[in-house]
């Protein structure tokens, strides 16, 4: 039976794709993609799709939540005979490091507050044993 990479984090044997995946909540093809991009420069679409054996409307997908993650960006340039062509760029390791570390703390942050929370909102939520 595998491990879930959250199960992973809380028995102290993780990798970086397992941090990665829990915090960002990438699957392994995402993970996959993700460091796939590290050492590419002017990553398209249209490249990364034949690299990567995979449907354009896959990568498209990947690329997306990978942007709305903050772990890669994209910009949009102008093609030579018109036309638009986004390119997407890897931030580099430190800021993967920098970042990895913030959201790292908001998440021990926000699960320090739940935990204060926790007995007053699981007080209020066991009169659901009557309904089961």
């Amino acid at each position: 039976m595998s491990v879930s990479p959250l199960g992973k984090l809380i028995r102290g044997s993780a990798s970086c794709s397992d941090l990665i995946s829990c915090l960002y909540a990438l699957n392994s093809t995402e993970i996959d993609i993700f460091f796939s991009l590290y050492g590419m420069e002017e990553i398209t679409l249209e490249r990364l799709s034949t690299a990567a054996g995979r449907d354009k409307s896959t990568i498209h997908r990947i690329l997306e939540k990978l942007v709305s993650a903050g772990l890669c960006f994209k910009d949009t340039k102008a093609m030579e005979k018109g036309g638009f062509r986004n390119i997407y760029y890897t931030i580099s390791p430190e800021k993967l490091i920098e970042k990895i570390t913030y959201d790292a703390e908001k998440i021990s942050e926000g699960l320090n507050s739940a935990l204060k929370q926790f007995p007053e909102n699981f007080a209020s939520r066991t009169g659901l044993r009557k309904v089961i």
